[in-house]
């Protein structure tokens, strides 16, 4: 980042791919697990779904963060994103540990995912992705707010 609080252009570059490639990613998974016979799993199908809306929200910040919105406005938002993404990342934590522990008691293998009772631990690692993007999703909201808070407190000061 540079002093002004803005983001450099490679920077954003690489923030926005890394959204649309998690967008993608969290879709495909929804899609193959829903939709395959073979792999269908819905655990890890709602993780991947919830996944991706977390990659897209990541993508809309700094999408806006781009566009000079209504900063007033966009300020407010950036709390309500924020209090999801750590509420999020809270409830990761507890679906994290409980498909690990549901798995290690009933002593599944990683492979079949597509019983009933099976897949627990590939839905962990979808688990742990969600809270990745809650995760950056909060750090960016958090980041943004800052530097728009910090850009109006020098407006006021100044005038």
């Amino acid at each position: 980042m540079e002093e002004t609080g803005t983001v450099q252009p490679r920077g954003r570059i690489r923030r926005v791919t890394y959204s649309i490639t998690g967008m993608v990613l969290g879709l495909s998974i929804l899609i193959v697990f829903l939709v395959v016979e073979k792999f269908r799993n819905y655990h890890v199908a709602v993780w991947g779904a919830v996944s991706a809306l977390f990659a897209a929200v990541s993508l809309v910040l700094h999408l806006q963060h781009n566009n000079d919105t209504s900063k007033e406005r966009w300020i407010r938002r950036l709390s309500l994103i924020m209090l999801i993404g750590f509420v999020t990342q809270m409830c990761c934590i507890v679906a994290f540990f409980t498909y690990i522990i549901m798995a290690a008691e009933q002593k599944q293998a990683v492979i079949p995912v597509n019983c009933r009772h099976c897949g627990y631990y590939l839905a962990a690692v979808w688990v742990f992705m969600t809270w990745k993007w809650s995760f950056l999703t909060f750090f960016y909201a958090r980041m943004y707010r800052k530097i728009y808070l910090g850009h109006y407190a020098e407006v006021v000061e100044s005038a």
